[in-house]
């Protein structure tokens, strides 16, 4: 069996973090294997027009483009996220594939390092520096149950959510957007958000869910909070996540040729 360089493992946790931890659950990915990826290749940015009004909705529409996402045998994620710890600022972006249950293909792209991880069932690779060696692989590796949790808890709770005007635009379609507040208190009760909120004095999340007008699927999700972490001081996360090829060929994963070769030479 292949085993893992000190480099790689260090990388490996940060990616593992990244693909299954905390407030960043949503951030779980898949992509193509190649480190050389570029982030926000084939994707179009939100349109960032200020927020005018905003009306009480209901979670029926967020709920139902999440049962949508639930039902989806592949799809295609970018993620950015940045991160402020008292005065140092960091961030992370993840472009990739995810087929589920177990199939997923991510290209994790920090400081200018970069990882490709691949997953198939209970086999999972992971490539740094041209090299692709074994990892443990991801129990968790689709978003959409943890959104379907979440919103199942915020109902029950009877959070508000609001509609935001104007509509915004994200990849190909027209959105109508909706936000609301939740409570650290309720997203430390979740599995898969506990860690985050028990590591750090959270304040609440902001969420905001964009909706497809035509396909009504859950399009973006964009995250905003803050808290404070004994001996660094203030943490503000801001996460940015664009959902696309939902159910289209594009979203389809084959095996990389190097991990292919790899896998040969090895065995």
């Amino acid at each position: 069996m292949l085993s893992l360089s000190p480099k790689f493992r260090s990388k490996r946790s940060v990616a593992t973090a990244v693909l299954s931890g905390g407030v960043l659950i949503a951030l779980v990915t898949g992509c193509s294997p190649s480190t050389t990826v570029p982030i926000g290749a084939t994707t179009t940015a939100v349109s960032t027009s200020t927020t005018t009004s905003q009306t009480k909705a209901t979670w029926a529409p967020v709920m139902k483009s999440v049962q949508l996402g639930e039902a989806a045998k592949a799809y295609m994620e970018k993620v950015s996220v940045n991160i402020t710890e008292g005065s140092i600022q960091s961030g992370f972006q993840v472009y990739g594939r995810i087929n589920p249950p177990n199939k997923m293909d991510v290209a994790f792209h920090q400081n200018g390092a970069n990882m490709a991880f691949y997953q198939q069932g209970l086999s999972a690779y992971g490539q740094m520096d041209g090299q692709w060696q074994q990892h443990a692989a991801l129990s968790n590796i689709n978003l959409y149950p943890e959104y379907a949790k979440l919103l199942q808890a915020v109902s029950k709770a009877k959070i508000p959510v609001f509609q935001l005007q104007p509509n915004q635009y994200v990849v190909d379609e027209f959105c109508n957007v909706y936000q609301a507040t939740i409570p650290a208190s309720l997203l430390s009760t979740l599995p898969g958000f506990s860690s985050t909120y028990h590591a750090a004095n959270m304040s609440p999340v902001v969420y905001t869910f964009f909706v497809g007008q035509t396909s009504g699927e859950l399009r973006q999700v964009n995250t905003s909070s803050e808290g404070s972490v004994t001996d660094v001081g203030s943490v503000q996360i801001q996460s940015n996540t664009i959902l696309f090829n939902i159910n289209k060929p594009g979203a389809d994963i084959t095996i990389d040729p190097t991990l292919y070769s790899s896998l040969l030479y090895q065995y």
